[in-house]
């Protein structure tokens, strides 16, 4: 077995020469404008609380901090208002699951805890707008991966509800830069090639398979922003959360694409072989790929859809995937973190959901539908349709920093003068 370093620099300059993607959808990749760095300030917490995954029983609720409100749906669902101990922004909420089940994904709940997450999402964006505030709102689903970092940490559905300010905004829009600009390991994180695969892939067989009635599929790498996820926009804007067709339609999408996954899956992996801890399925070989996905059943995907899908496929080596040596990962998964993120794959199908307003107030949805990332849909999120990832614990110098007492006090503000805005409404 090859030591530590040798194995370190071996990723090292894999991850800077691997080709994954057809060189026309390469070069509009590396156009993308990001946002690289969006710092944002921590607070003081008890260390005990900030542990991941660690809300398996209800009576892990018990004595946990800064808890806003619970809003209850029946005898075993309720949701929390909480207060994040690792802040997103300054004017933040996030909504976590604190039923008896861990159910990490949204729609398999009940009708009447996802008709009632709704009511308070939209209720938000009404409260965050009446105060000139820009809502944002997202949550992750990535239930399979457990071995590593992963977007869904904690695998109790949660969402996060974000508003900013317009200077924030604006602030945050001035730093962005080309994607190409970047590290190879930053452009992978902040924009997995998979995402862009998995994009196109996505909006083919959508767009041949339903017409949906609150939502306008926009084709990947197109517009200003180069949509460089699965974007589509909301026909009446935030007022279509309070749409029953909104949730049931944004849950059949969701549905589709998992079952897509699965599909796939087999079409291009030895699926049989063992999976497990630091284990992932090895890619067959590409003529079998080409094979299987050429068959009528798959004639939804485009030309270039399918050579860019192939592209992807034929760099995957196998070696990324099945020759991974368990217990250097597992005792390097900080030291080495980027470079695992940018080889090795998560566990299962996984799918971050945002919602922002674009630049001529319209509002749009974003679906990232990652393979290499570890990051979920707040920290890495959209603003104006632009990718943008969160520095959290940070101040503007990069340097660790708090929030001062008069920003806490504006944030504890924020938050209970929404736990009211809801009581007022009667949700």
């Amino acid at each position: 077995m090859r030591n530590e370093k040798q194995i370190g620099n071996l990723f090292e300059r894999l991850a800077n020469h691997i080709d994954l993607l057809p060189p026309e959808i390469e070069e509009m990749r590396k156009k993308i404008m990001v946002i690289e760095r969006l710092p944002v300030k921590g607070r003081e917490v008890d260390e005990r609380f900030t542990q991941r995954n660690t809300l398996l029983n209800l009576e892990d609720f018990d004595n946990q901090p800064d808890i806003i409100d619970e809003i209850s749906v029946s005898e075993n669902e309720s949701f929390l208002l909480w207060d994040k101990t690792k802040p997103h922004a300054l004017n933040e909420i996030m909504i976590i699951s604190k039923s008896t089940e861990i159910i990490p994904n949204l729609f398999d709940h009940s009708s009447r805890f996802i008709n009632k997450v709704f009511d308070v999402m939209g209720q938000f964006t009404d409260y965050a707008r009446a105060d000139k505030l820009v809502p944002s709102i997202s949550w992750s689903y990535d239930p399979m991966t457990h071995d590593r970092e992963s977007g869904q940490s904690e695998k109790r559905f949660h969402a996060h509800l974000i508003a900013r300010s317009q200077d924030e905004v604006n602030k945050a829009l001035a730093s962005q830069k080309p994607l190409s600009e970047l590290s190879h390991i930053q452009q992978r994180r902040i924009v997995d090639e998979a995402i862009i695969v998995n994009a196109m892939v996505a909006y083919d067989f959508l767009k041949n398979s339903t017409e949906y009635s609150t939502v306008n599929f926009i084709p990947p790498l197109s517009g200003n922003c180069l949509t460089p996820a699965l974007f589509f926009e909301i026909k009446n804007g935030w007022e279509t959360f309070k749409s029953g067709s909104f949730r049931e339609e944004l849950g059949d999408i969701y549905d589709k694409l998992e079952k897509l996954y699965q599909q796939l899956l087999p079409e291009v992996t030895a699926e049989k072989e063992n999976t497990g801890d630091w284990q992932r399925p090895r890619i067959i070989d590409s003529a079998r790929v080409v094979q299987n996905i050429d068959r009528e059943s798959y004639d939804w995907m485009s030309e270039t859809t399918r050579e860019t899908f192939l592209k992807f496929l034929s760099g995957l080596e196998n070696r990324f995937i099945s020759e991974q040596r368990s217990q250097f990962f597992k005792k390097n998964q900080k030291t080495h973190r980027a470079i695992l993120t940018y080889v090795y794959p998560l566990g299962g199908f996984s799918c971050n959901i945002s919602f922002c307003e674009m630049k001529d107030g319209k509002v749009q949805g974003q679906i990232r539908l990652p393979l290499f990332s570890d990051m979920g849909s707040a920290g890495m999120t959209f603003i104006q349709g632009v990718p943008t990832k969160i520095k959290r614990g940070v101040g503007e110098n990069g340097q660790p920093e708090n929030f001062n007492n008069s920003e806490l006090e504006q944030r504890r503000k924020f938050q209970h003068g929404f736990r009211d805005f809801l009581e007022k409404n009667k949700i």
